[in-house]
């Protein structure tokens, strides 16, 4: 065969998915025929494989009627038939389970169980995403036709062999989901551990020997937020004004901490002009400033890198000569659940200046914060060692 792509057994031989079965598209029924609808007959899009992780599927989010499958190019497939998405996106695989239609976001493979399995083809399938968008072609989205979906090679084995194959993928998908199990078990572990051990950090249990205090150690003092630096509130320049914009200085919101992994900050994605300082409530912050944000979402740290700006979804900590900014950074990161639980709010929680100003900190000599910084990064350090240790299979690897 010309498009055999490897090597395979004498006893084997390559044909092509439109050798091995029948062909079918779906289809979809008229959305503006409610008789069309709400029947019992299964039909599914690729939506319903999206993060769907089982092999076998036996119904949608929606149901035909049977004059809905009549009088539409929808297809009732029986039971072992493979569907595999040809669109938006290509590569979704799944056997159906009972008998169902599709639409015309699959080309569908009936099989004559005699000589193919229908889970041997599935997990080849599996295999092939990059060829099948390779034989695909389209301007607003890539599309495989069903002529071209019948071209795509697969190596036929003997059906005992393939029955012998789908038992030890079978066996090596379970040892996998297993593994997984296990490796997200030992990452929540991880991340318990790092929680608690900064938890207890803050209160001097791991620096008495782990012993769990119920007063602050000698040399702490109760304080509360505004007893440790300046507080500054951030502001928006009106977007209307394009001099307010494409300035110099970094201006930071919350969404510029989405999924953002660093300690520091040097800029977002906007920056402004002098003029938008001097024309609004914008001030600009020192660098070691650590922010805090306090709407959409609450929770949100960083220290800035330099000099920067922040939207009003931000309360900011000037810190004065008595604390240290990454000991204030990773407080402020332990108490976000408190935080919120104090929040207020109707559309979104915010947190007022007022509360969190009030805020109580547990403050301890200088020399000690620096002391507790090193060794809750040493806990971060060593957990981050741990998780970058753990290889996590996507839910639906397959060998």
């Amino acid at each position: 065969m010309d498009n055999a792509l490897y090597d395979i057994p004498d006893s084997w031989k390559w044909v092509t998915l439109g050798d091995i079965g029948i062909v079918v598209s779906g289809g979809t029924p008229s959305t503006r025929e409610p008789e069309f609808w709400n029947g019992d007959i299964p039909w599914i899009t690729p939506a319903d494989l999206s993060g769907y992780d089982e092999i076998y599927i036996s119904e949608g989010a929606r149901k035909i009627t049977q004059i809905g499958l009549d009088y539409s190019s929808a297809y009732l497939l029986p039971e072992n038939s493979v569907v595999f998405s040809s669109r938006a996106p290509i590569g979704y695989v799944a056997i159906t389970k009972n008998k169902m239609a599709t639409n015309q976001g699959f080309k569908n493979l009936i099989l004559p169980s005699s000589l193919i399995n229908c889970k041997y083809t599935y997990y080849y399938l599996k295999t092939i995403k990059k060829l099948a968008e390779q034989k695909a072609s389209g301007t607003t989205f890539l599309e495989l036709s069903a002529a071209k979906f019948k071209q795509i090679p697969i190596p036929l084995a003997p059906i005992e062999e393939q029955l012998r194959i789908v038992e030890k993928i079978d066996e090596l998908v379970s040892y996998t989901n297993i593994s997984i199990v296990n490796i997200n078990q030992a990452l929540e572990n991880a991340n318990l551990y790092l929680k608690k051990s900064i938890y207890q950090l803050f209160r001097g249990n791991l620096l008495q020997n782990g012993h769990r205090l119920k007063i602050l150690p000698d040399g702490w003092k109760w304080k509360t937020l505004k007893d440790v630096g300046e507080i500054y509130n951030g502001g928006t320049p009106k977007t209307s004004v394009s001099e307010y914009w494409n300035g110099s200085i970094p201006w930071i919101t919350p969404s510029d901490l989405s999924n953002y992994k660093e300690k520091y900050i040097s800029k977002g994605q906007k920056n402004i002009t002098e003029l938008a300082i001097e024309k609004s409530s914008v001030k600009i912050l020192p660098k070691e400033t650590v922010l805090f944000s306090t709407r959409a979402p609450i929770g949100y740290v960083v220290i800035a890198k330099n000099e920067l700006t922040t939207n009003q979804g931000f309360k900011s900590i000037v810190p004065n000569e008595k604390i240290d900014s990454s000991f204030l950074y990773y407080f402020l990161k332990s108490i976000t659940e408190y935080a919120n639980k104090i929040a207020s709010g109707t559309t979104f929680l915010e947190l007022s200046t007022e509360k969190f100003k009030e805020i109580p900190i547990p403050i301890p000599p200088i020399e000690e914060q620096v002391k507790i910084v090193v060794e809750i990064e040493q806990v971060l350090n060593n957990t981050d060692n741990l998780i970058n240790e753990l290889v996590i299979f996507p839910k639906n690897w397959i060998i």
